[in-house]
């Protein structure tokens, strides 16, 4: 992290995604694990994605990030970063992009960080791979500085991964992916393994990085809890599509679509002892996953659904 990244970002947009669909094509069928979703993700901007697991998120990032494993395939859509057709570009020139322009933080701090290798080598492998060599003073200072931008010293430079917590390796991980002053960060669950202090910490932490370099981000979490606290806009997942999208105020204080509601009414509240009411009744199925999302306010979209309680957009938003 540099002082010439520091100033903030214009508010154009960074990434934009149209149309976006990945398969994993097998034997007697086709597995759909994100289809036809459109987003943007704005100068400065902190854009969230809900939904539970295997909704399709961690594969759309996997697939903006090029880090899909076979069959998986990106098969319709364009992504565009910073004016530039990701999808274009030769596997030589988007590995300069990658880490350097947009970073990526997994969910997991022990599977990202190389088990036999101090910490010291794994930042210096990291500038070197992206062209920066520089004398062993200078490397040091590098790493001190993101170190510091995430709390911690650089006296842990000589260990190894496993003798850190797991809330420092995942510090670990977000000072690695800030180490070049990438434009935007794509953060994959970044406190899932993880008690819910040590949550606390490393999202605070990772807030504060990314408005020090100015940074957009793309956050991808289930919690949605956490997800409200951290992002300016949030988008819900649901089996490889976006169901709604909306500032984070907006969409907790006037949420549209039945699966929105449900993650909202799946937050823990210790102050109302709520008792349980199974939704089993309203089919799923019902749900039609491929009509055009609508926008029901300014701002506010919504893929229209039919069946269960509201009956349809018209009413929900009535």
């Amino acid at each position: 992290m540099t002082k010439e990244t520091a100033p903030e970002r214009q508010n154009g947009c960074v990434l934009s995604i149209a149309g976006l669909s990945i398969h994993y094509p097998l034997r007697h069928t086709t597995i759909r694990a994100v289809e036809n979703v459109d987003l943007a993700v704005h100068g400065n901007e902190v854009l969230g994605l809900a939904g539970e697991s295997g909704s399709g998120k961690s594969t759309l990032a996997l697939g903006v990030l090029r880090l899909l494993r076979p069959p998986g395939r990106v098969t319709a859509g364009q992504i565009h970063f910073d004016g530039v057709e990701l999808l274009e570009q030769s596997e030589g020139r988007f590995r300069e992009l990658r880490w350097r322009r947009f970073a990526y933080i997994p969910q997991g701090s022990m599977s990202a960080l190389n088990p036999v290798m101090r910490l010291q080598d794994q930042f210096s492998d990291t500038l070197v791979a992206h062209g920066e060599r520089m004398a062993p003073a200078a490397l040091r200072a590098r790493c001190t500085e993101a170190l510091h931008g995430v709390g911690l010293e650089p006296d842990i430079l000589p260990r190894y991964p496993h003798e850190l917590s797991g809330g420092m390796r995942q510090r670990i991980c977000i000072a690695l992916a800030l180490l070049l002053g990438p434009q935007l960060i794509i953060a994959d669950e970044p406190t899932s393994a993880l008690d819910v202090i040590s949550q606390r910490v490393v999202l605070e932490t990772l807030a504060e990085a990314r408005r020090a370099i100015g940074a957009s981000m793309l956050l991808i979490g289930h919690d949605m809890a956490l997800l409200a606290q951290v992002t300016d806009r949030l988008g819900i997942m649901y089996a490889g599509r976006l169901v709604e999208m909306s500032t984070t105020r907006a969409l907790f204080a006037n949420p549209q679509h039945p699966y929105t509601r449900r993650l909202i009414a799946s937050i823990p509240d210790v102050k109302d002892r709520r008792a349980f009411v199974s939704e089993a009744g309203e089919s799923e199925a019902q749900w039609p996953l491929d009509a055009p999302m609508v926008e029901v306010a300014a701002g506010h979209f919504v893929r229209p659904w039919q069946g269960g309680e509201g009956s349809s957009r018209e009413g929900a938003a009535g």
